[in-house]
This record gives C-alpha cells, structure tokens and sequence, in this order.
C-alpha cells in the first residue's frame, strides 16, 4: 500500500501481485476527499477473462498478450473506461495516467450509470501512454 496526498485529495494505493480470478485487478487508486476517510471514488488497472477471451478470438490479441483496461468506479455506483493496455503496464504508467485525468480531466472510452442498461462508447478508441490502441470492445460487462 502507498499513502499520498496531492491534487487536493488523500490517495491509497494498493497492488494484487497475482491475476487472480474472472475479474483480476492490479491497481487500486483510491481517493479520499481532503478531511473524509471514506472513499469518493477509485480508479483500477484490471484484466477480465472474459474481455480478454473476446479480444483472442477477434484476433485483437496474439496468444500469449493480455489486455488490461483502467477504469474508474465512482460513488454511486458509475463506471467509466479510459482505455486499454496491451500487455500490463508499470505501475508508474498507471499513475502518470491518473494523475493526468484527475488534474486534466478525460474522455472516458466507454461508461454506464446506475440503473442503465448501456454503456455509452466513443466514435475513437482512447490510447494510454506507451500502449498500443486497441478500439473498446462490444462485450458484455458484468456488474
């Protein structure tokens, strides 16, 4: 775990050192309001069985590659993705990227809200530093 705080907010940082389970998570950013322990919002680098299954048999993927996506999971219960990684990241990629979308603002990728049924993609897939493109794909997202 890693304490910091700037940009006005407190954030933990926690690392899963193995891909475990259909739903696998690397990085969790979460952040704090200024003076409120209690999470506003948190953003994760995850790999998804099922994404990845979808992204093979696209031919997205070679065999062997493995995509992670950065989402953000806020209060309330809305997701937005601001990307895929072919391949995991550093952590200090993640971290620029972060940073960059909470100081700079960003375009998610694709996003829902509570009590809808869709997700909202973009016309152009959104690129992560030192990532290759990988256009968002159509694939169920479970809850």
């Amino acid at each position: 775990m890693i304490s910091s705080k700037c940009l006005g907010a407190r954030w933990l940082v926690f690392e899963n050192f193995e891909l475990k389970g259909d739903r696998a998570v690397v990085y969790t950013f979460i952040v704090t309001k200024q003076g409120n322990p209690e999470e506003d919002y948190h953003f994760s680098l995850g790999s998804y069985d099922v994404t990845n299954k979808a992204a093979h048999e696209l031919g997205e993927i070679d065999r062997g590659d493995r995509l992670f996506h950065l989402d953000r999971y806020s209060r309330g219960g809305s997701h937005a993705t601001f990307g895929f990684f072919k391949n995991a990241p550093s952590y200090e990629t993640v971290r620029e990227r972060v940073m960059k979308i909470m100081s700079e603002g960003g375009q998610p990728s694709s996003g829902s809200e509570p009590g809808s049924s869709k997700t909202t993609p973009l016309s152009e897939p959104t690129a992560l530093p030192d990532s290759k493109i990988v256009t968002p794909l159509s694939v169920p997202r479970g809850g």
